[in-house]
């Protein structure tokens, strides 16, 4: 029995049932299993994706595990291939964030090269801290300046993230929260000072006394402004 290709927009609209959801991914399983082109598997990823997405919270996580899975069928560059332009809408980042470590690495340096930046700091914020400690020490070396994109997410406030990056790194990572402060606009430049409070309390628990003194320094100078 042939598997159907694609699901028109109408169908999603009117998928609301975890049978339906189940059948989706089985949907897409088949025809990775049948061995279709890689475009026809795309463009069905994209209408899988945008009716998972529909699904309840608690069981999208579940759901994004299974289509990752699926996808590690194929040989890694044509699952690199398939995803490496896909729209990074919620249900994309979910199925990211189950994504083994090479791939992950691939698809960040990939959209790096085209200068996607905001692209590469929503998969960082995606695949969380845990997968994102594993596969840092070698993003470091093709993206020098990864650690902007940690800033921009948060991780920087992470005790293991921070032990990866050196200090001059971490200097260099605190350009964005410094720009900040310089804002016009008073309610951007109070999240800059929040933040970077927040960052200097926990350069402290780490010990990096140096660094959170200058930030304190920084901080204090943009009070008295």
């Amino acid at each position: 029995q042939k598997t159907t290709a694609k699901t028109s927009p109408e169908q999603a609209a009117a998928l609301k049932t975890e049978e339906d959801f189940i059948n989706e991914i089985k949907n897409l399983k088949g025809l990775v299993d049948q061995g279709v082109s890689f475009l026809t598997i795309k463009e069905n990823l994209v209408n899988t994706s945008d009716v998972l997405s529909q699904a309840p919270p608690e069981s999208i996580n579940h759901h994004g595990e299974a289509v990752a899975k699926i996808l590690e069928q194929l040989p890694s560059e044509q699952r690199v291939e398939i995803l490496q332009d896909i729209e990074l809408k919620p249900f994309v980042l979910k199925i990211f964030s189950h994504l083994d470590d090479e791939t992950l690495i691939k698809l960040v340096t990939g959209r790096a090269t085209g200068q996607d930046t905001a692209d590469i700091t929503k998969i960082i914020g995606a695949i969380g801290e845990a997968k994102l400690t594993g596969i840092l020490p070698e993003l470091k070396q093709i993206i020098p300046n990864i650690y902007e994109y940690l800033a921009q997410v948060g991780l920087l406030m992470s005790e293991k993230i921070t032990s990866l990056i050196s200090k001059d790194e971490l200097r260099a990572s605190l350009r964005p929260y410094y720009t900040l402060l310089d804002s016009p606009n008073s309610r951007i430049r109070e999240e800059g000072l929040k933040s970077l409070l927040l960052l200097a309390n926990n350069f402290v628990t780490q010990k990096h006394y140096d660094i959170a003194e200058e930030v304190i320094s920084r901080t204090a100078l943009a009070v008295e402004k």
